[in-house]
């Protein structure tokens, strides 16, 4: 009876072998990712410029806007770009 248990001890179904091989391929997958991001710089926060935050104006207090109505509401106070707004 021993020597029946044995047999069947370590060999995979084809099932758990297929499982087998995607956990590695996740594992591996993963850890390289994980090590990557461990070296990845964190990105310094960056201040909108003087003239993003005056578009940034227009649309917080107009909400939803056209590019063209942004462009004639800041224009009014300076000379802007159609482009600029564009961007």
């Amino acid at each position: 009876m021993l020597a029946t248990a044995r047999a069947g001890f370590g060999s995979e179904s084809p099932r758990s072998k297929i499982f087998s091989q995607t956990t590695k391929i996740f594992v591996d997958n993963t850890k390289s990712f994980v090590v990557a991001l461990l070296f990845m710089k964190a990105a310094t926060p960056q201040n909108p410029t003087p003239s993003e935050l005056e578009i940034l104006q227009v649309l917080w207090s107009r909400g939803p806007s056209t590019v063209r109505e942004v462009h004639d509401a800041v224009s009014a106070t300076k000379q802007l770009g159609y482009t600029t707004v564009l961007n």
